[in-house]
């Protein structure tokens, strides 16, 4: 697509919150249809931002479907090869061996962190090792007393300036951090994270949000403290 891709959006150009929210509901939206097939529920076994395809204005659409698999109705999962790409891939389908759709949620979970964060989903490490950007999520939500919403202080992306708006990133982070909790029962379905993305959406736009990354851009953040 003329867009390219959000990988490219993101980490090597400036993506503005407004538009960083708008793709998140749009790639639920695209799990959420497939996940509802009647047939049964279709995995796509490799959600990450270079499979996330950009239109000019920003609209986005899950592409590369080759690995995807069919969770027959009234299935929980299939067995099989597991396929990914490191990162995003769901640890519980892993040492199991066994694909569903909290597999795809895990892997949206953590390009949901990549958005609110500005990190990759494996960074190298100063010692030469990598870190996995979930990992650091959990680390910050410990640090912060268990308050998932309160460790995206420590990790938002500073790129979005000083005037970030605090209520949706928060929002944002928490949520992710739901969808990347290692057990799959623990994670809240596809349907359910539209559902909140599409209200923090709205919670920002109502606001009249801007970017703050912008020039000219006005901040809109409110400046009360929610908890998650």
């Amino acid at each position: 697509m003329a867009g390219g891709n959000l990988w490219r959006a993101l980490f090597q150009g400036e993506l503005p919150w407004l538009r960083r929210l708008q793709v998140a509901v749009d790639v639920a939206e695209g799990l959420t249809y497939l996940h509802s097939f009647r047939e049964g529920a279709v995995v796509h076994r490799d959600v990450k931002p270079t499979n996330v395809l950009l239109s000019e204005s920003g609209a986005a659409k899950l592409s590369d479907f080759g690995v995807s698999r069919i969770v027959p109705e009234g299935g929980t999962h299939v067995s099989t090869v597991v396929r990914g790409t490191r990162g995003y891939v769901d640890p519980e389908s892993f040492s199991a061996g066994h694909v569903s759709e909290a597999a795809d949620v895990y892997s949206f979970g953590v390009v949901l962190l990549e958005l609110a964060t500005g990190m990759r989903a494996v960074v190298p490490t100063p010692s030469g090792g990598a870190e996995s950007i979930v990992h650091a999520a959990h680390w910050a939500v410990g640090q912060a007393g268990s308050e998932a919403a309160a460790a995206a202080e420590s990790m938002v992306d500073r790129r979005l300036g000083p005037d970030w708006d605090r209520p949706t990133v928060r929002a944002l982070f928490a949520l992710a951090c739901r969808c990347v909790r290692p057990y799959k029962d623990e994670r809240p379905a596809i349907d359910e994270v539209l559902a909140e993305l599409k209200a923090t959406l709205a919670d920002y736009t109502a606001r009249g949000g801007v970017d703050s990354s912008l020039p000219g851009a006005e901040p809109s953040e409110s400046t009360t403290s929610t908890s998650y």
